[in-house]
């Protein structure tokens, strides 16, 4: 008896995020009435939370990174304006972040008190690389897959089984602003070919990192951890290769060869320390 095979692989979707800007909590709150979990809207970094603050006092000013360590970060504003035809340059403060703590220090206290009321936005202000991030570590952890079609992302293709994902997210995008498109691929030859080409031309790519890093790890006498990690990533492309196979009906034995060595080398190495 012959399975009917489904009339859909999946969906492409698309989205342009521009400009966007969300508060913390409001970007929870989003996240709740769409049935996905509040934790993907984390708060800035404190680093990236006062780079963005000082960003925001540049104007007519040249801000430069002067040092940096594990605990701080120290930059300098130095004014730029323009007298007798000819541009002028005054120091005017350094100020620094303690990245632990949040404290902000700086040897001008009118710099000081505007820096410091926009850190404090900025601490619960999440932008458009931030939405961005977002829906990508959604479709990773509730999807486990996010197939790219073009070369800079932008453009993705989603298994039709995680179809009630893509709602999820698509109306997650919506309070947001921000339309998520999508366009049914159907389960047709011509379809098929593009996706398992889509999915070979990423696994591919991410195999000659694997196999590059084995061979180093290798050649270094490898730590076992780190080893584990790698059989990890070979049996999670495993995995997604079986996943694309059964949905495109198409075999790539180049890269299920590869893969095989891969593993062998793993087990040999691990079996060595």
């Amino acid at each position: 008896m012959t399975t009917k095979q489904p009339a859909q692989l999946g969906q492409v979707i698309w989205w342009t995020l521009k400009n966007v800007r969300v508060s913390v909590t409001d970007l929870r709150r989003h996240l709740a009435a769409c049935g996905l979990p509040e934790k993907y809207a984390r708060e800035p970094r404190s680093r990236n939370a006062f780079i963005r603050a000082a960003r925001a006092m540049e104007e007519d000013r040249i801000m430069r990174r002067v040092s940096e360590s594990k605990e701080t970060v120290v930059y300098q504003f130095t004014s730029e304006f323009l007298s007798k035809s000819k541009l002028q340059y005054a120091y005017e403060a350094q100020i620094s972040l303690d990245k632990k703590s949040g404290l902000i220090s700086t040897d001008n206290p009118k710099i000081k008190a505007k820096l410091q009321e926009l850190y404090a936005i900025s601490c619960n202000m999440l932008r458009t690389k931030d939405i961005r991030n977002i829906v990508k570590r959604v479709f990773k952890n509730e999807a486990e897959d996010l197939l790219p079609l073009r070369r800079n992302g932008a453009v993705y293709f989603v298994p039709r089984k995680w179809e009630a994902v893509v709602d999820k997210v698509q109306a997650f995008l919506a309070k947001v602003g921000v339309p998520l498109e999508t366009l049914v691929v159907p389960n047709q030859t011509e379809a098929r070919g593009t996706v398992h080409r889509a999915f070979e031309a990423e696994a591919l790519t991410v195999l000659d990192d694997l196999e590059a890093e084995v061979k180093e790890m290798i050649k270094e006498g490898g730590e076992k951890r780190s080893l584990k990690v790698r059989m990890g990533r070979v049996k999670k492309l495993k995995d997604r290769g079986t996943i694309y196979h059964e949905m495109t009906r198409l075999l790539s034995k180049q890269m299920d060869g590869r893969l095989f060595r891969l593993e062998k080398q793993l087990k040999k190495a691990l079996a060595s320390t």
